[in-house]
Order: C-alpha cells, then structure tokens, then sequence
C-alpha cells in the first residue's frame, strides 16, 4: 500500500507540472553496417533518432537516450537517466540536452568536442565530425571542439543548427540560411533567401525545405547527393550523408539521391515516417506506431485504469510483459515506465 502512495503522489507531482505528449514509433535502420549502426534497438517508444558515421542515438518517451553501433570510445553508450531531451551523434563522441537545459557530452575528446560549455541555457544542440553547436535561450550560437567549425557566428536571431564534416549550418528567424567552418566544396556557402524552413550538413554538402516544400542543395556534388535533389513541393525534412541525400515527404514516404556504394539507397517502404537522420552512409528513420504507450488496457487511451494497472504492478523485478506497465520492454515495473506513461496521460480518446 506504501507503494501503491508513492507512485500515486509521484504520478500527481508530474502531472500537476505538466507533461506533454510526443508521437512515439520504432526505429527503421540501413545501409553501412560493419559495427551495428544500421540495427537500432527494437521497441515503440523512440521521440526521436540521430545517426552519425560510426553510431546512432534515440530519445525514448522516458526521457533517456538508446545508443547502437559502433561503440569506439564508448560513443554509443549513453549515460543513465530521465533528464534527457535531446541527444545528437557525432563522429566518435556524443552530445545530450538535459531537461535543466545544461549540455553533457561523451565519447572521443581528443579535440575538445566533449568538452561541452557550462549553463543551464541551451536548448538544441548538433554534433559534427569534431565540434558540436549549441542555441542558447537568447538565440545565439556556443560552439566547441576542433577547427573553424567551433566558431560560429555572433547574433542572437537563430532557430535551428545542424553540423556537418567541419562546417556548420544554421536558421534564422527570418528564414535565411547561414554557414561557417570549411568551404572548400561551397558546402558553408548557402543560397541566398529568407524562405527555409529546415536544415541538414552532410559531409562536404548541404540541404534545405522551403516554405513551398521544395528542396535547395548546395556543396559538393560528386555522387549527385546535390544534383539529384527531387523536384516537387511535398518536403517536410531532409538529412545528409557523406556523399547521400534524404529527405521526408509529407506522406511519410523517404526518398535517396547520392552515393549508393553501401545501400545507402535501400531506404525502407511505407508511409508511416515522422523523422529521419543520416551521416556517413547509414540512414536512421522514426516509424510512427500507432500503438499508444502507455494503453495498457487497449481501450484507446491512457488513462486512469492504465495508470492503476501499471501501479498494480510497480516493483515487478523479472518477467513482467507490456500489459503489466513494461513499457520500454526491460522485463520489469519501475519508475521509467511510470514515466513513460505519465508522458501520454491524457492522450487518446476523449
């Protein structure tokens, strides 16, 4: 009965801050796989999906951080905990956002690129090949690690970053694009304009969705990962490889252009896509489930029942299934499955 009050007053302490709700889906993974990086863990709790050159990082509905593939300098294993909003994946080395909005950074450090900037101020961050970037409340850019990449440009007017093979790329609020780092193939030089939407940096090239849907590459173009770009007005995301292009249509569908010499190309079918992400030559994508977490009676929501049910079974240390509240599938009942399911309390139908 202890118990059972403790998770209940632990449950009115969450909801009564608020939690929101994200779509969850499972991982879908191809091309380069000689250390694991195109076999992301199984599961139906993934937020979101990064992939670099050598691993990937998930976010899980929890708040923690799944890792795969190569694990060189132990890049692909994150660190334990519920206070994680974002992480993104470098070459190498690894970077989180936690809830508090402070960066922890692993992995590689030969060249400063986990060696992340103090405060409690930075809200999206973005790996490279040896720098990472941060946006701070304020819209201004932190950069770290190795090279001309580590600087980024003053202003306090940015809303999204990514980082690429030693060059970076960031949005403006008035929708413009603007590079720095290495240009030796144009790749920091992109078009003029003040209709983008979305960004990505891939090895030596760059992309961009316009406010109409269609696509603008940039960079170097040796494998036509800038010059295959498709045409069409039906874009809602793009990511870059080493020398290959992706990018997410709005009907969940995932289109390839560039270097296929390691199945890059072999993206999987369906139209069931809410994310996609991609360096080196591997791809990563979030499958939309339409299995709510957390609907453990199946009845098409998440509320008080499932809530009662998990906490019926709270403390369950082996052999506990999905129906008992084994939500991220770890054989038992514990505080990351409460709240797993606090994150889509609510949710479903009224």
């Amino acid at each position: 009965m202890r118990r059972l009050l403790l998770c209940a007053m632990t449950f009115m302490l969450v909801f009564a801050v608020g939690v929101s709700a994200q779509p969850t889906g499972s991982l879908a993974g191809w091309g380069y796989n000689s250390h694991g990086e195109a076999e992301p863990p199984a599961g139906e709790d993934y937020t979101s999906c990064s992939a670099s050159y050598t691993h990937g990082l998930a976010m899980k509905a929890d708040s923690s951080i799944a890792g795969w593939g190569w694990d060189l300098d132990g890049a692909a294993t994150p660190p334990a905990g519920n206070d994680f909003q974002a992480a993104s994946a470098g070459w190498y080395f690894s970077v989180a956002l936690r809830t508090d909005g402070s960066l922890y950074g692993w992995g590689r450090n030969d060249l400063g690129q986990t060696n992340v900037p103090a405060g409690n101020d930075f809200v999206m961050i973005a790996a490279g090949q040896d720098h990472g970037t941060a946006i701070t409340t304020d819209g201004s850019l932190v950069g770290w690690g190795d090279g001309d990449a580590a600087n980024p440009p003053a202003g306090n007017d940015y809303t999204a970053i990514v980082a690429g093979c030693h060059f970076g790329l960031a949005l403006k609020e008035d929708g413009s694009i603007v590079g720095w780092g290495s240009n030796s193939q144009g790749q920091s030089t992109p078009p003029a304009g003040n209709d983008y939407v979305a960004i990505a940096a891939g090895g030596l090239h760059g992309l961009a969705v316009k406010a109409d849907g269609s696509l603008a590459a940039w960079g170097c173009d040796w494998f036509g990962e800038v010059s295959g770009a498709p045409a069409g007005n039906d874009f809602v995301a793009v990511a870059a490889g080493t020398y290959h292009s992706l990018a997410l249509k709005a009907d969940g569908s995932i289109v390839h252009w560039g270097d296929d010499a390691n199945n890059q190309d072999q993206v999987p079918a369906g139209n069931d896509f809410i994310a996609i992400g991609g360096t080196g030559d591997t791809g990563v994508a979030l499958r939309y489930s339409d299995v709510l977490l957390g609907d453990l009676d199946g009845d098409g929501d998440v509320d008080l029942a499932d809530l009662a049910q998990l906490l019926s079974n709270y403390g369950m240390t082996s052999g506990a299934i999905y129906e008992d509240g084994d939500l991220d599938g770890d054989g038992d009942v514990d505080l990351a499955d409460l709240a797993a399911l606090l994150a889509n309390y609510g949710v479903g139908n009224p």
